[in-house]
């Protein structure tokens, strides 16, 4: 049974190892070129994608969400139309507003 993932839990704490060993992985990071970089050899409609996450701080789950509104003045502007989930200290899982 030590093949099973349930196993594998057990002998390391997650089916990816350690907390220690995760923890001590290294992140990676582009630099401000390498976005740069990044942003210029994709295609336009990922390019915007980027632009719109690194811009406004936009989460990559929350692009599916985004759609186009009118704010008070009747200008467009952009919406993400769903809020993070999360879970109260009581274990009630609320959503933030939309933002």
């Amino acid at each position: 049974m030590t093949g099973t993932p349930s196993a594998k839990r057990a002998s390391h704490g997650t089916p990816h190892g350690s907390a220690t060993q995760i923890a001590s992985r290294k992140k990676a990071v582009l630099t401000y070129t390498e976005e740069l970089e990044l942003i210029r050899v994709l295609p336009e409609t990922w390019r915007n994608v980027i632009k719109i996450c690194r811009v406004f701080g936009v989460r990559s789950w929350e692009v599916a969400f985004i759609s186009i509104a009118t704010n008070d003045d009747g200008e467009p502007q952009l919406r993400v139309t769903k809020g993070k989930t999360y879970n109260t200290s009581g274990g009630v899982k609320e959503e933030t507003d939309p933002r």
